[in-house]
């Protein structure tokens, strides 16, 4: 007993360095899906919206910078849609399978298009950082359909890739250890603050690998800026993010990633109270090609 007391304090008193390892040339595909329910109710009276959202992002290492640093490129290579609407046939798009749309599915693949022909290039620090923005997908056709707008943006694109981002501490850290980022993002509220904690939990073994386990949660506040009288965006009741996060130590990547969130505005329009609840899972999968 005492042998196994000493194991379980060695642990969990053991420092981590956690740094992405880039290599000139490295290729990786993330595989990203989100699994998305957004509920109106419009005095008491629930209306919801499913939708599924897939994406495949190649990211190809290529000029290696200083402090292991790297010059990366990334371009979506799949997106795939599905969404329910009341009382409503699903809409379905895919890139890699619809190669010649009609109708609706014509419109929706023209908006995507650019998205998929924009590779965009960043400096990403050995701490999973972005440190410069070198070039960045052409949004300026993509989707101006309200309805639509919602699940394909490139704005909408960008925050699912930001759900399941990660930057790592500066110093190493032992089992226990929490370190925060912040971030204002822009949002159908306006400007947003984020501030994401993390958590190491300590090393599992998955897979046949061992993967350093980081608890993440966000919380999230309206910026402090003055409101217009008729602003319409609502007001923020309740916001819960959180997650688990998987990273390879030695091989210095992100391995997986899940990520739940659960967002509830509310406004008056007209003398009616409007509360909209979104939720949604979103899942990453790293493979090194």
């Amino acid at each position: 007993m005492p042998l196994l007391l000493n194991q379980e304090v060695d642990e969990l008193s053991a420092q981590v360095r956690l740094r992405w390892k880039f290599r000139a040339g490295q290729q990786m595909q993330l595989k990203i899906s989100q699994k998305a329910t957004t509920t109106t109710s419009v005095n008491n009276r629930p209306l919801a919206i499913t939708s599924a959202l897939e994406m495949d992002v190649d990211w190809t290492v290529g000029k290696l910078a200083s402090r292991g640093a790297a010059e990366m490129t990334q371009q979506f290579s799949r997106l795939a849609i599905k969404f329910q609407a009341p009382d409503a046939e699903p809409v379905e798009y895919d890139s890699q399978r619809d190669k010649n749309p009609t109708g609706q599915l014509l419109r929706m693949a023209n908006r995507v298009q650019p998205l998929l022909d924009s590779p965009f290039r960043v400096t990403v620090g050995a701490r999973g950082q972005i440190t410069e923005v070198l070039s960045s997908p052409d949004a300026s056709q993509t989707v101006n359909s309200p309805r639509l707008k919602r699940f394909i943006s490139a704005e909408q694109l960008a925050s699912v890739l930001r759900q399941s981002n990660l930057v790592l501490p500066e110093m190493a850290v032992s089992v226990g250890d929490s370190w925060e980022t912040d971030s204002v993002q822009v949002s159908p509220l306006g400007e947003v603050k984020l501030t994401t904690a993390y958590t190491y939990k300590g090393i599992q073994e998955r897979g046949g690998r061992e993967l350093a386990l980081i608890a993440l949660e966000t919380t999230l506040e309206e910026a402090k800026l003055p409101r217009l009288p008729n602003k319409k965006s609502g007001r923020l009741t309740r916001h819960i993010q959180s997650g688990e996060i998987y990273f390879d130590v030695q091989a210095g990547y992100l391995k997986s990633s899940q990520v739940r969130q659960e967002r509830t505005t509310e406004k008056l329009y007209r003398g009616q109270r409007i509360e909209t609840v979104d939720q949604s899972v979103t899942a990453l999968q790293i493979t090194v090609l």
